[in-house]
């Protein structure tokens, strides 16, 4: 059986590096000036800029990718599922200082790939069924937020609930930065496991196991969608995936290889997403929580809180001080403070927005008791936002990175290691 493993492990990898390879070797080959025309589906919501909207797309040629960040005119009708043709001519733009501070791309990317004389056309006939059905989702979900909350907590539910950040006030944004839990306003493996958890509870109760276990796959996907795809969506939804169908077909779930797989699918389908930082912070996270996170002592009665929030920030580290430039020192206690109402505002946000899609009143009161929850998390927020304790870094070296991880690394070998001598001491004492 484990020969079997290691056999389907180094498939896998070999796998991975070849379409890493293809992708480097036949990657598009754009120039200055060069005329481009192709058909995409938007997959992210535009993001607006006041008179001015932004996206960011991916030109393929079917072995790589290189994404396009395009700014047009308010007004277009762009939405998130639309089929769209876009022509131009591709220009390469050099980041200004205003523009790095920003954050939409790593703070040592100095140039972007843009379109010039940027022409788009929406093809109304050709969107997918499904797509359509998460944006009506999405849009009624939103509409009923915006109308029962204020536009601050509105923003706030929309990101917890879905990921998605519209019409997110910039203070409120920088204070969710500077605490460091600027995550809760991106869908991912929590909101996945808290929506698996809950639909998995309520089809048990009348449907049976396995059947259960199947619907609410296929709605994990329709969440997916629905969230828009983003990588740490996409990589919790296949992980969540796994687990369940491992329930379907009595096998126990190994998270090391759920995660791997997830990865390698993600990579097989586009490499390019090894570069994106949402998969970056996602898989770290994930590994600084299956490995880090038993090694650290209990805290009391917000142990859970506090360790997870070490975990996924220890091993995320380098990829936070490199996106974002900084860290506020005091994130770990904030995120202990507010990552408890998180599940609470996910089932009574979503139900609410579910629920009001056919009955406004019914949904708009479940939202209202949101209310004190959303009260704390702001309030929360704001008095930690407002200690000046952060670390600031402008560019974070390779071999820095590389170090910090391979330390890490080493821990986490050198604590197994000693737990298992110490396992089979306490089992020779025993038999003594």
């Amino acid at each position: 059986m484990k020969s079997l493993q290691l056999l389907f492990i180094t498939f896998l990898f070999l796998a991975v590096v070849g379409r890493g390879v293809l992708s480097f070797l036949y990657a598009p080959k754009l120039h200055e000036g060069q005329y481009v025309r192709f058909e995409t589906v938007l997959l992210t919501e535009p993001a607006s800029h006041g008179n001015f909207d932004t996206i960011t797309v991916q030109y393929t040629n079917g072995f790589s990718t290189v994404p396009l960040s395009l700014a047009f005119p308010s007004g277009n009708g762009l939405h998130y599922g639309q089929d769209i043709v876009i022509s131009g001519r591709v220009k390469f733009k050099k980041l200004n200082a205003a523009s790095s501070q920003n954050r939409q791309v790593p703070a040592n990317t100095k140039i972007i790939t843009t379109i010039s004389s940027l022409h788009i056309k929406i093809q109304p006939g050709k969107q997918n069924w499904l797509l359509g059905a998460s944006f009506f989702l999405r849009q009624q979900i939103q509409s009923l937020y915006t109308r029962t909350l204020s536009q601050r907590w509105a923003a706030l539910l929309l990101g917890i609930v879905l990921g998605i950040k519209v019409q997110f006030p910039k203070d409120f944004l920088n204070e969710l930065q500077k605490t460091g839990v600027v995550h809760v306003i991106a869908a991912e493996g929590l909101n996945v496991i808290i929506v698996s958890q809950f639909l998995l509870g309520i089809f048990s109760s009348f449907l049976k196991r396995q059947w259960a276990v199947m619907v609410t796959l296929g709605c994990l996907f329709f969440y997916a969608l629905v969230c828009g795809l983003q990588p740490s969506i996409v990589r919790a939804t296949i992980m969540m995936g796994f687990a369940l169908s491992a329930q379907l077909v009595g096998r126990q779930y190994n998270s090391v290889y759920g995660l791997m797989l997830a990865a390698a699918a993600m990579v097989l389908y586009n490499p390019v997403y090894i570069f994106d930082v949402g998969f970056q912070l996602s898989f770290g996270a994930t590994m600084g929580i299956i490995f880090f996170k038993p090694m650290l002592p209990k805290w009391g009665i917000l142990s859970e809180d506090i360790n997870t929030t070490i975990a996924a920030q220890v091993t995320t580290l380098p990829v936070l001080l490199g996106t974002f430039g900084s860290y506020g020192l005091v994130s770990v206690v904030a995120n202990a403070a507010i990552l408890w109402t998180i599940p609470i505002l996910m089932i009574l946000g979503g139900v609410g927005g579910l629920v009001g899609i056919f009955f406004p009143s019914l949904g708009q009161f479940l939202i209202f008791l949101c209310y004190p929850f959303l009260f704390f998390f702001d309030k929360v927020i704001t008095f930690f936002a407002s200690f000046p304790w952060q670390v600031s870094l402008t560019f974070v070296p390779v071999s820095i990175t590389i170090g910090y991880y391979l330390l890490l690394i080493s821990v986490v070998l050198f604590v197994k290691e000693r737990k298992k001598k110490e396992t089979e001491q306490n089992k020779f004492s025993n038999r003594a």
